[in-house]
């Protein structure tokens, strides 16, 4: 008995070194970024990122709707949440604009799809500019229409809590500049403020944590997406 509680402890202790049983604070997620070249690439988790963007190209075949993103993604049940089968998620949790774009031909293999994104917010916390995100939106919508002859639906950037006004008030200044690129870019623009964040920031009731949505977010999120995605 004592033998097997101490392997269990041992392995134990190995899952942790390694992350599998911690919880990253945002604090110490900020310390896993990785910048290799170029500079401007960052995510929170490249490990991560690298083995989901790996998955990814496996697949091979996109379904019709495709949702790209980070975390608010990559939480959601979208097939279940949207009750039609022909959806692929295709968030990596920690992802930014810079790395949707490297992962753009793994995340999206076939034409003539609909395309969702939502991404930014990582960016910003990281101390990326507001410039930067809106420079490389309008690289992932330019690749997905020229290239892959998809409809793009782009949603607003979900702002955080009350308690992050410096972080929220970069989350409004990059929605303006979006709502533009998308009526320039001919992609479709879904303002999310109204239903998640009528006052600038994510609502109590619709988040998990400072920037993550509950199940009654995304029932919101669903109730305003769902009908931009018929044909």
């Amino acid at each position: 008995m004592f033998r097997r509680a101490f392997l269990f402890l041992a392995v134990a202790a190995v899952f942790f070194s390694l992350g599998v049983l911690a919880r990253p604070t945002l604090s110490r997620l900020k310390q896993q970024v990785r910048t290799p070249p170029p500079a401007d690439f960052q995510v929170f988790d490249l490990t991560h990122y690298t083995a989901k963007r790996s998955h990814f190209a496996t697949l091979r075949e996109t379904r019709q709707v495709v949702l790209l993103g980070d975390s608010r993604v990559a939480f959601a049940e979208w097939s279940e949440l949207l009750e039609r089968s022909d959806t692929s998620n295709r968030g990596i949790s920690g992802d930014t604009t810079s790395g949707v774009l490297r992962r753009l031909p793994a995340s999206v293999p076939t034409s003539g799809v609909l395309c969702v994104i939502q991404v930014g917010v990582n960016d910003l916390i990281l101390g990326g500019s507001v410039e930067q995100v809106v420079a490389n939106y309008r690289r992932i919508v330019d690749y997905l229409r020229q290239e892959k002859n998809a409809r793009v639906v782009i949603t607003s950037v979900i702002p955080a809590s009350e308690e992050q006004p410096e972080l929220n008030r970069a989350v409004h200044e990059c929605n303006q500049q979006l709502v533009q690129l998308a009526a320039a870019s001919g992609a479709q623009w879904l303002d999310l403020g109204p239903s998640l964040s009528p006052e600038g920031f994510l609502r109590p009731e619709f988040r998990s944590d400072a920037v993550h949505l509950n199940g009654d977010g995304y029932l919101r999120l669903r109730d305003v997406l769902a009908p931009l995605l018929q044909p």
